[in-house]
């Protein structure tokens, strides 16, 4: 019969039964391997930055617009509040590294209370994991493109948030020299939001829902982070 893929149609509480389709070869695209870089907003650039210390012999570059660094969101730092959890079912962090039983993190802890943040700990936890072949080596990082941005009226993520984040990479990078592959950018009045050069809602106005995420600020932020 050949070769099947299967794939599943679903929903938010339906999934429709599981289509099979016939899988081909797939088309050859002209993408230069040495030049893939990834770009998110928020929780996407939660996902950039993991994706990118997982996987940095594949990824060469990132665009982290107002991101926490790597394994932050499920990490306990000293001066971190528990909660109680102890089921592991209530909690919007039902994994946490660190935490006695039945104690969980507050959620978004990084971002909220960034003076937690012991960046410390995380590079440790990335070396530990790369130096066991969980990830990809982070010696990889070195020269890859940085950017890094967070908005002056950004409340989402706090004052630091994106700070903690850059100053990660850069335990990763800076200690190899490789400074001038690394860029922040701190000082636009944005919101939570990707900047443009001439496109979306007023930089810092109210937010807006026909633009969500995207404010015009006059800076080509999103080019440097591609």
């Amino acid at each position: 019969m050949g070769s099947w893929s299967r794939v599943w149609l679903c929903g938010l509480a339906l999934c429709a039964p599981p289509v099979l389709l016939a899988a081909g070869p797939l088309p050859a695209l002209n993408i230069d391997p040495d030049k893939i870089t990834i770009s998110g907003i928020s929780s996407g650039a939660d996902f950039v930055v993991g994706l990118h210390v997982a996987h940095s012999s594949v990824i060469k570059g990132v665009g982290v617009f107002a991101g926490q660094a790597y394994h932050c969101a499920v990490t306990r730092f000293p001066k971190d509040p528990m909660l109680k959890n102890p089921t592991g079912l209530n909690s919007s962090v039902p994994v946490c590294d660190g935490c006695p039983a039945g104690d969980t993190l507050e959620y978004d802890h990084c971002k909220n209370n960034p003076e937690y943040v012991d960046v410390d700990l995380l590079v440790e936890y990335a070396r530990t994991h790369s130096a066991l072949g969980n990830i990809d080596n982070v010696s990889n990082i070195a020269g890859h493109q940085l950017y890094f941005y967070r908005g002056t009226h950004d409340t989402c993520y706090k004052t630091g948030a994106e700070e903690a984040t850059l100053s990660f990479y850069s335990r990763l990078t800076l200690d190899r020299g490789d400074d001038n592959h690394v860029a922040y950018e701190g000082s636009v009045g944005s919101n939570h939001a990707q900047p443009t050069l001439e496109y979306g809602a007023d930089c810092g106005g109210k937010p807006n829902a026909k633009f969500s995420y995207i404010e015009n600020c006059g800076c080509e932020s999103l080019a440097r982070g591609l």
